[in-house]
């Protein structure tokens, strides 16, 4: 433990040893599942709107 109360890990291999699966990570965010839907709307949305040409088709 250091002085913050915190174990430092001496190498990689220690991180390692210390897997977090990802469905354990996802779970964290299943209380978040709307949030996360409505950005993802104005993310896809926003997008689509900015690869419109903003000027209208020139008469020829």
């Amino acid at each position: 433990m250091t002085e913050h109360g915190i174990a430092k890990a001496d190498t990689y291999h220690d991180l390692a040893a210390k897997h977090v699966s990802a469905s354990r990570i996802i779970a964290l965010f299943i209380p978040y599942k709307l949030q996360i839907r409505v950005v993802c709307l104005i993310l896809v949305c926003s997008a689509t709107f900015a690869s419109q040409n903003p000027t209208p088709p020139m008469k020829s």
